[in-house]
């Protein structure tokens, strides 16, 4: 006992000042918090974010639907590796299969 003698207040409570420290530090982290809320609704923080997040999620519906357009192009492409002729039509006088021998 002796040796916590020195830790002990005047009325031989061990916890007193461990119990007090912890009641400030939680009153200030709860002011903390007061405070934070206060300044996110007074400078409108928390409705940009939510403004951000709605831009965010335009730009990814956007990116996707963009990859699947190209990925159409893409296989429309492999389909038609050669241009076919161009055909006139209707075939004219001297040609040939609508081409004009000239």
């Amino acid at each position: 006992m002796e040796y916590f003698a020195g830790y002990l207040n005047g009325t031989g409570n061990f916890l007193g000042f461990a119990g007090g420290a912890a009641i400030a530090i939680t009153l200030f982290a709860l002011i903390l918090l007061a405070l934070r809320e206060f300044f996110c609704w007074y400078w409108k923080i928390n409705q940009m974010v939510a403004i951000l997040e709605s831009i965010d999620h335009s730009l990814l519906r956007s990116t996707k639907r963009l990859k699947m357009i190209e990925r159409s192009l893409d296989s429309q492409a492999d389909r038609t590796e050669e241009e076919p002729e161009p055909v006139l039509w209707p075939p004219m006088l001297g040609s040939e299969g609508g081409k004009f021998e000239g």
